[in-house]
């Protein structure tokens, strides 16, 4: 079997807010496939629920989505700690995003 997986983004829950293209994408595809937690319903699909066409095989991906499962706030410290968030003052114009995307800051007060 062969095919073309798609990853699509929902956006922020609004279903008005979905691309035209990711629309397109989902309404043609033959599978769809989402994220739901370990028991219950999915907010992705829910999300999409008014977008489906119909007659398509839906596979729910069953993933805890709890926090007690993950220690996230110790992940968050440590990217904390090891993160250095800095600013710069650059001329309008400048390339100073496209500088600080590669680590080089011309403009002043890089930190």
């Amino acid at each position: 079997m062969t095919g073309t997986l798609y990853g699509l983004g929902i956006g922020p829950g609004d279903p008005e807010l979905i691309t035209v293209k990711a629309l397109r994408l989902l309404r043609s595809a033959p599978v769809v496939a989402y994220p739901a937690p370990e028991h219950g319903e999915s907010l992705a699909r829910a999300i999409v629920a008014p977008l489906l066409p119909g007659g398509q095989t839906e596979v729910p991906i069953r993933v805890p989505l709890v926090v007690e499962r993950f220690p996230a706030q110790e992940v968050y410290d440590r990217a904390t700690k090891s993160t250095r968030i800095g600013t710069s003052v650059c001329p309008p114009g400048s390339s100073g995003a496209t500088m600080a995307r590669a680590r080089l800051s011309p403009c002043s007060g890089a930190g």
